[in-house]
Order: structure tokens, then sequence, then C-alpha cells
């Protein structure tokens, strides 16, 4: 199983998602109770768009083991691809629910709180967590004082996730780089992608290349923007936002040589 777990892991970093899916599935024919290879699948599902079959292996993980917090935000992510928003509803009352809480049990509470946009008492939870060592909560503190408007505080929260839990995708360097480009901090905001892109994240990569072509946009290195939002839109040709950019972007260039 471990030997299984790991080659599909190798295949995930390198982008091979649907190798690593065909990994998972002779894993888990082999193993069918196997929760951790049911969640990985799951998310391997998730990220390919394939979420009728993504929820139903997150549902068979929680069926195999239902005190893992975890896997219910996975769930709740793939019900929001759905449009399933009661369902979502219902998930999160689960958690809050939760009767005699421990600390770990608390950073979930408040987790599920934040998303149910119950921001005062999500941020009392998840300082609370932060003290007793769970610093992923750094990363929804973040998110609270950006929806705020606090970019300073914002930045600093997403810093403590990244340095002490070390960033497992790249939404905080993402979201740190959008408070440092309101602060019009933009050389930080730039690093800031840069490490981001290091991460190789399906997830975020379309929104961190975006950033980068507004970032350089800003510094004025309309060339390198320029440059950079022809590469988005061959790779993302769908989306039309980045056609303004680069009739913007032509004519800075052009203006410039």
């Amino acid at each position: 199983m471990d030997i299984r777990m790991y080659l599909a892991d190798a295949l995930e970093c390198e982008g091979e998602y649907d190798a690593a899916i065909k990994e998972y599935d002779t894993l888990l024919t082999e193993c069918d109770e196997y929760e951790a290879g049911y969640q990985a699948r799951g998310y391997m599902k998730y990220i390919l768009g394939y979420y009728e079959e993504s929820l139903a292996d997150y549902e068979k993980a929680i069926s195999l083991s239902p005190e893992n917090f975890d896997l219910y935000f996975g769930k709740y992510n793939v019900l929001e691809k759905l449009g399933r928003e009661q369902e979502q509803k219902e998930l999160l009352q689960v958690i809050t629910g939760i009767e005699n809480p421990s600390a770990e049990d608390g950073y979930f509470i408040a987790k599920a709180q934040y998303f149910s946009g119950s921001f005062e008492e999500a941020m009392v939870g998840l300082s609370k967590a932060a003290e007793d060592g769970y610093e992923d909560a750094h990363y929804y503190m973040g998110e609270i004082y950006h929806k705020r408007s606090d970019y300073g505080e914002a930045i600093y929260h997403y810093k403590e996730y990244i340095d002490g839990a070390g960033a497992k995708d790249a939404a905080a360097y993402n979201q740190m780089a959008i408070c440092l480009l309101k602060q019009e901090r933009y050389a930080d905001a730039l690093e800031a992608v840069y490490a981001g892109q290091k991460l190789s994240d399906p997830l975020h990569g379309r929104q961190l290349m975006f950033n980068e072509v507004v970032i350089l946009e800003k510094m004025g290195e309309y060339a390198a923007a320029y440059e950079k939002a022809v590469e988005y839109r061959n790779a993302y040709p769908e989306d039309t936002a980045i056609r303004e950019e680069l009739e913007f972007l032509a004519t800075r260039v052009r203006e410039g040589s």
C-alpha cells in the first residue's frame, strides 16, 4: 500500500493526474477499506473536475473514518462545485455540533464557522487553535483579515502559516500576493507569486499566472507582462478577461519601442 501511495504521489507531483488515479484504482482494488486511498483519489478527481466520482470517494472515506474531519472539508469543496449548498450547510452543522470537543475538534469547529460566514466566532476558535499549535489556523485567520481589507494582518498570518505548517498548496502565496498588491508592494507581491508557482499547484496556478501579469504591469514591466499575458492566453483561451490586458499591454509595448 505504501509503495503504491508513494508512486501515485510522485505521479501527482509530476502533474500526471490520470496516471495517479490509475495507481489509486489498483490500490483500492487490492485493499478496498483503505481510507487514505479514497481521500487521495477523491482529491485527484476533484482537481480533474470529476466531481460526482470525487464525491463518492470522499463519502466512502468518511464511512471508513467518520472522525477524520479533513474528509468533511474535502467533501464540502466538491459539493460547492456541484452547487449543492444545502448539503454543504448540513455538513458544516455536523462539525459545529461536535459535543465535548478536543483541541483538534476545536480547530475543525472554528474552520467550519469560517466557512459558515461566522467570522467573529471563527476568529476566537482559530486564535486558540493557533496557540495550541494548529498552524493551519493562521491561513483562515489571514482570510478573515483579508475580507476585512486589513492587508497587513492578513499578510502576517499567511506568513505564519507558510513558515509554520509549510504551504501544502499555493493558496497562501496567492492570497498574500493579492494583499501585497493592494499595498502597492509590487516587488514583494511578485516574489510571493514566484514562490507559489514553484509548488506547481493545479488549483491555483492559473490565478497566480494572471496575478503575475497584473503585477508586472503595475511595475511598468510592459514587455514582460505582455509576454506572460500571451502565455496565459495560450494556456487558458476561454478566459476573456486577458484580452483587454493584452490590448492595453500591446499599446504600451508599442509606445515603448
